[in-house]
């Protein structure tokens, strides 16, 4: 489409205020261009393909053609009536040039459309079957012919569109003037799913876009191709119906052009059933729907059918072969009872006795699964039923199925039920044969449970237990070497099978006075084997240890107060920091006694020594001031004991101060102002005394005060006031704590004086320095506090 375009000379005034608009129609609509000129000077008039049309408003010579609106007003409209292909072409209306503007003029295009006059697909007439086979390229070529402007076309599949790239066009000049033509090729490769379908194509042009009518051509494939592998339902190879059941088998076959011959065979050889192919009488969906062939067949289950093999085969002349589904018929029955050699219930076996058990079981289709049971829970030994691999005499030679299953006699096997149990799926419930196992065999073990150590007089037994044994085990006491069968015995069964015997021994049948211990051996034997087990057990009789004896004594003397060990009662006082023996005895006692030691709440590590019948033990330890009143404890216990027996002493220890502080009260005065000194010192037992000193002389006039202290010790205090003078400036005084006990702590406290600036280091006399010398001129002071300006 051109568009409009407004030429001018610099210097003019007349100009457009509308110029034409190029448009497209229809061939005998009306067409009106507009023209409106402001200022207008020259005289105007419209030209087609540079040929003037002239200045009068009627346009002689143009019977469809006129100038409107009002020449005055610079309107001059173009009217076509009526337009035919000869008003197709270019349009300006032109102002015409004066002595004072130039000459200016706008275009526009008339562009005048007709409809295509045809369309075919080549030789093809509409709607013709077109034959091809699958796989095979097919190219349709579609023509639309006599257009204005150039057609083109939309190719479709069964009523839906396909996309333009998948065809080509190429457009051609017709042997009309001004009217083209349009060739669109579209290649296929058809497959199955195109036969019957239709494929059209469909011209595509502006004065067809409101036309009730449409251009559109059409061919329908046939699509040679061969039908699907046919299917068969009613049955399925592997399924059971038994002798009477009735089965419909169903032959589909889908698709096939030409429509394929569908028979039955069993075995090979052809039954009375087929579907011959027929005319095809339709197209299209309803061509669809008859694509489904299907033959049925009637078969009642006899044992003549079972292995049976039928046959639905597809026959067509587009393929060289026939196509074929088969399925096997299976006929169901029942196999015989079972039956086991090898052994039989009541037979009696030893331990070590080998059996080898089979099972035997005839015919059954599907052959049955035979498989060994103990316990009813399945052993590793079965027979699984196979693929039939023959049918007839042979397949009947295969009817009886053997399972073994080998056992060797033990414990765990007398009682044992083994089960032979055959499954099939013909049968609801398994069919089975058992035998039930008998072994002798002799107790492995024997428990004897009961005390190890008892008190005299103490009431007791001794409990002795077999383990399983069939037939049930005896039991026989040795008492001290010698064999008693005054004790009694029980049996009972096992839950795990056999029998178990039980015998107690009291202290009646025992004799404990005046012996430390006694020896016992419970005996039992099986009286179908030569095997004896036995447990034997030593009773200790227990005696009562002796009251324990406490001591508490230096390891190495510090003073003649410690010199010599406290017993339990006798009070004594140790210095912290020595290290002490807390030893403890106990005479007697059987078994021995076991001795522990605490001091407090810490158990000590202890030596124990055994020496005659006297047990020992001792502990050393080093005492510290927290375990002032702290109690020794030595404890016994032993079998021979209902409770333990304890001996108890509480520490007595002295300790000196570790620690002293002092300090001043207010911290710091000014001349003649009272100051308190004090000095407070850690726990001490004593208590401390508190000595002041200063400048070499002791410091009298002090008052001391005590509080309780730590560890059951006592603090001391002592506060000293002194007056402050001129020359206490930084004196210190000193205080000393002690008790005794050979331990002195002390500390100083500084007195701490307030006084204004004094002079340490001033500058006096006279000092002559020359002109430019550097002089350097040093002044001290001192003030407390220390700030000085």
């Amino acid at each position: 489409m051109s568009h409009c375009i407004e030429h001018s000379v610099e210097g003019d005034v007349q100009r457009f205020l509308v110029t034409p608009k190029s448009v497209q129609v229809k061939a005998g609509d009306d067409v009106f261009f507009r023209c409106v000129v402001r200022n207008q000077q020259g005289n105007a008039q419209w030209t087609k393909d540079g040929f003037a049309l002239g200045f009068s408003r009627t346009v002689p010579g143009y019977p469809r053609y006129r100038y409107a609106g009002d020449s005055a007003k610079g309107e001059h409209h173009l009217i076509i009536k009526g337009v035919t292909l000869q008003d197709d072409g270019e349009y300006q209306c032109q102002v015409g040039p004066t002595a004072n503007a130039s000459a200016i003029w706008a275009a526009a295009n008339l562009t005048v459309m007709v409809a295509p006059r045809s369309i075919s697909l080549g030789e093809r007439q509409d709607g013709a079957v077109e034959e091809v086979k699958e796989g095979e390229k097919l190219m349709l070529e579609c023509y639309v012919r006599d257009a204005r402007p150039a057609p083109s076309v939309a190719w479709y599949r069964g009523g839906l569109k396909l996309d333009s790239s998948l065809h080509k066009e190429e457009v051609r000049a017709s042997s009309q003037r001004r009217r083209w033509s349009v060739r669109s090729r579209l290649s296929l490769q058809p497959g199955p799913e195109d036969d019957t379908q239709q494929y059209s194509c469909r011209a595509l042009h502006p004065a067809l876009e409101d036309s009730p009518t449409t251009l559109v051509a059409s061919v329908v494939l046939s699509v040679l191709h061969a039908p699907s592998p046919p299917t068969i339902r009613g049955y399925k190879t592997g399924e059971a119906p038994v002798v009477g059941d009735e089965r419909t088998l169903t032959c589909e076959v889908e698709g096939g052009n030409p429509r394929p011959r569908v028979a039955w065979y069993r075995h090979g050889r052809p039954l009375n059933t087929a579907h011959k192919p027929a005319k095809r009488r339709a197209s299209g969906p309803e061509l669809r729907r008859e694509r489904v062939v299907r033959v049925t067949q009637d078969v009642t289950a006899t044992r003549l059918e079972d292995g049976a093999v039928y046959e639905c085969r597809v026959t067509t002349t587009i393929l060289p072969d026939p196509i074929s589904a088969t399925v096997t018929f299976t006929v169901h029955y029942a196999p015989s009872p079972p039956t086991i050699r090898g052994y039989k219930t009541g037979e009696v076996l030893v331990v070590g006795d080998e059996r080898t058990l089979t099972c035997e079981v005839v015919g059954g289709n599907p052959r049955p699964r035979v498989a060994w049971y103990r316990h009813g829970r399945p052993l590793n030994t079965a027979h699984k039923p196979a693929k039939r691999r023959a049918s007839g005499p042979e397949l009947r030679r295969e009817r009886v199925v053997r399972v073994t299953q080998d056992v060797t006699a033990t414990r765990l096997e007398d009682g044992a039920v083994y089960e032979c149990r055959v499954t099939t799926t013909i049968l609801p419930d398994p069919i089975s044969a058992t035998v039930t196992f008998t072994v002798h065999y002799s107790p492995t073990h024997v428990n004897l449970s009961g005390p190890e150590v008892v008190r005299p007089g103490q009431h007791f037994s001794l409990t002795c237990t077999t383990s399983p044994a069939n037939p049930p085990a005896v039991i026989a006491w040795m008492i001290q070497g010698i064999q008693t069968t005054a004790v009694p015995y029980v049996t009972m069964e096992a839950e795990e099978g056999g029998w178990v015997t039980t015998s107690e021994l009291t202290p009646h049948h025992l004799r404990l006075h005046k012996v430390t211990e006694i020896s016992v051996s419970c005996r039992a034997y099986n009286p179908a084997t030569d095997r004896v087990v036995s447990q034997n057990r030593v009773i200790s009789v227990t005696k009562r240890p002796g009251r324990p004896v406490l001591k508490i004594e230096p390891i190495e003397s510090s003073s003649q107060d410690a010199a010599e060990g406290v017993e339990v009662g006798v009070p004594g006082r140790w210095v912290a920091g020595e290290a002490l023996r807390f030893s403890c005895s106990s005479e007697g006692g059987n078994p021995l006694p076991v001795i522990t030691m605490y001091l407090g709440k810490k158990e000590l590590d202890i030596t124990l020594s055994r020496e005659n019948s006297v047990s020992s033990a001792w502990a050393e330890e080093i005492v510290m001031p927290s375990d002032n009143k702290k109690q020794v404890t030595c404890k016994i216990t032993s079998p021979g004991l209902s409770t333990p027996l304890a001996a108890h002493a509480t520490l007595d220890l002295l300790f000196p101060p570790l620690d002293i502080t002092g300090w001043p009260t207010p911290s710091s005065a000014e001349p003649g102002q009272d100051m308190t000194l004090t000095c407070e010192t850690s726990s001490s037992l004593p208590p401390s005394s508190i000595t002041w000193y200063s400048k070499g002389h002791k410091q009298e006039g002090a008052i001391v005060s005590h509080t309780p202290g730590a560890f059951g010790g006592t603090v001391s205090r002592s506060e000293l006031v002194v007056q402050i003078e001129e020359d206490d400036r930084g004196r210190t005084f000193t205080c000393e704590a002690t008790n005794g006990l050979g331990v002195t702590v002390a500390t100083n406290v500084t007195v701490n004086l307030l006084h204004g600036p004094v002079w340490l280091r001033a500058p006096s006399g006279r000092l002559d320095v020359k002109e430019g010398d550097d002089v350097t001129i040093t002044a001290v002071a001192s003030a407390n506090p220390p700030s000085v300006r």
